[in-house]
């Protein structure tokens, strides 16, 4: 009997050690295992993130690109404003000349009327110096719309800078 004691615990020893040896050998597998599935997820992570960051950079440059869109339509109408403000200014001041010409006219016809000759319209102010106003006036306002519009075109191009800059520092 104590030999059959002794065979049953030889077994049951090297079953308990053929069970250490499959637990070590699992417990190595579920390691390996483990490692990979760390590598996997700091991988998914890292991309992520990345994708995260270009879905942020995306958003912000449409962000700059409906802002700077907006000023350029406010600096657009702003610009068309002006431009109808300074042409309604000019008709008023043409209008203003053509009544003076008129009342120079109408005061010539009266002197000739009264005196009977041309001998005193002289004295009377010519509408040369008028013409001649409207004639600068014009070049004024073709001078101001030209600065005008190489003023809105440097505005634009500052902001170009400013956001490739701003892209470049992102």
């Amino acid at each position: 009997m104590l030999k059959a004691n002794s065979e049953q615990m030889l077994q049951d020893s090297a079953a308990m050690q053929a069970q250490a040896v499959d637990l070590a050998s699992t417990k190595e597998k579920l390691s390996a295992q483990n490692l990979q599935l760390q590598r996997e997820l700091e991988s998914f992570i890292e991309v992520s993130d990345q994708v995260r960051s270009c879905l942020d950079k995306k958003s912000k440059v449409d962000l700059i690109r409906l802002k700077s869109e907006d000023e350029l339509k406010a600096l657009t109408e702003m610009q068309n404003k002006r431009k109808q403000e300074m042409q309604a200014r000019i008709r008023a001041h043409q209008e203003l000349e053509i009544v003076h010409y008129q009342a120079i006219l109408k005061e010539e016809d009266e002197v000739i009327k009264s005196t009977g000759s041309r001998a005193k319209l002289n004295t009377l102010s010519s509408p040369a110096p008028i013409q001649r106003d409207v004639v600068l006036d014009n070049h004024r306002r073709d001078r101001l719309e030209a600065d005008a519009a190489e003023k809105s075109k440097s505005q634009h191009r500052e902001r170009k800078k400013s956001t490739s800059s701003n892209r470049m520092s992102t």
